[in-house]
Parts: structure tokens; sequence; C-alpha cells
């Protein structure tokens, strides 16, 4: 995946449900280190990281009011997508998912990387409404 495609699905994939749930994209940042994007709702920021040499994807939450530089590395502070999948997997019925895939039919990958960062979407889209209520943010699902 090279940095138009990130950015093509960044625009095209993330934002538009990003969108729905208040957060508004307010950095990207490519270097040949990595590539970033970040959707901020005020109170929180979702990133979402690809690291081209390495073939590295990850997204993460940030409580904007935690200002420790440790609290990245906790996954309870700033949980990993993955993290919010394991937790939120037994809640999730498989007509919620199908029915998420379904939003998803129109986006079609080039690559694996492609098709982790969108199948990162997917998931996002399942779990960060139900991270954001579970942290009081009820008008944000």
């Amino acid at each position: 995946m090279n940095e138009s495609r990130f950015l093509k699905i960044i625009d095209e994939v993330f934002r538009p449900f990003m969108s729905q749930l208040g957060f508004a994209k307010v950095d990207i940042h490519i270097s040949g280190k990595y590539y970033r994007a970040d959707f901020s709702n005020g109170r929180f920021t979702v990133k979402i990281l690809f690291e081209p040499g390495e073939s590295h994807l990850t997204s993460m939450i940030i409580d904007n009011a935690l200002t420790d530089i440790a609290s990245i590395d906790e996954p309870k502070r700033t949980p990993r997508l993955a993290d919010l999948n394991t937790r939120y997997r037994s809640v999730i019925s498989d007509e919620q998912r199908s029915e998420n895939s379904d939003s998803f039919w129109q986006f079609s990958a080039e690559d694996l990387i492609e098709k982790s960062l969108i199948k990162h979407a997917k998931d996002l889209r399942l779990v960060l409404p139900l991270h954001l209520r579970e942290l009081g943010c009820a008008n944000m699902s």
C-alpha cells in the first residue's frame, strides 16, 4: 500500500463513519517511516498508523485528558483496536456483524495491507460506539 492508497482508504472508508460518530479528521502525517491519520471529537483521538517498512498496522483510542506519556503504553488507558475487539466480541451479534460488513461491500483492496486496513475500519465501526458508550459518551454512538 502506498501513501495515496492509504489516504484514499482513510477518506473513503474511515471518514464517513467516523464523522457519524462525531469525529473529524484532524491530522494526516505521511513519512518514510509511517503513515498516520488522526480523528478527534475533542475528548478522544483515534489514531490509525501504518508502518510500511514493517507492514505493521494499528489503531488506538487516546483519551485527550491523559497527559502522561506512559498512558499510551497501557491498554486499559489507551486501548488498541485489538483490545476493543476482545472486550466487545461477545456483545456483538452475528446480525450486527453482517449489517456492518454490508456497509463496506463497495470498498476493494489492492493488496493484503489494504485489506487489513479496511478490516480495521469494519472492526472500529462496530466497537468504537460500544467503547464510547461505556465511557459515558452515549451521544456519540
